[in-house]
């Protein structure tokens, strides 16, 4: 995987980031490192990587929470085809008290993936 990684394999990013967060493949469990080569593939837009790193920063996973900073990341990783990552990011602008655009998160979830718990949040609003 690592040499997928080298050779800039977005997707390698992600596992490798996953194996350090989980402590699978023979590494050790390191928060850091998981966010590291999560970071690594955010920059080359891979969504996995991107929803991943919001959930660090959302939930503080082995890092300092940051609600500003997993919102961005679910905003790129929804930007990139995570079509869960709307869900997340209308559910952190709502607790951040941005209610119009957690309307307009939940109305492109309700869209673009016909998701229902989405439907049903906005349904909550009207």
């Amino acid at each position: 995987m690592r040499m997928a990684a080298d050779v800039g394999f977005p997707l390698a990013f992600n596992e490798i980031g996953y194996a350090y967060a989980a402590g699978r493949h023979g590494l050790k469990k390191n928060a850091e490192q998981a966010k590291s080569w999560y970071e690594r593939g955010a920059e080359l837009g891979e969504k996995f990587c991107c929803f991943l790193l919001a959930q660090m920063y959302e939930n503080g996973e082995g890092i300092a929470k940051d609600p500003a900073q997993a919102a961005h990341y679910f905003r790129v990783a929804a930007e990139n085809g995570h079509g869960a990552a709307l869900i997340f990011l209308a559910r952190s602008q709502e607790k951040a008290g941005d209610f119009e655009s957690a309307i307009n998160s939940y109305s492109s979830a309700a869209i673009m993936s016909g998701d229902l718990d989405a439907a049903i949040h906005l349904a909550d609003y009207y």
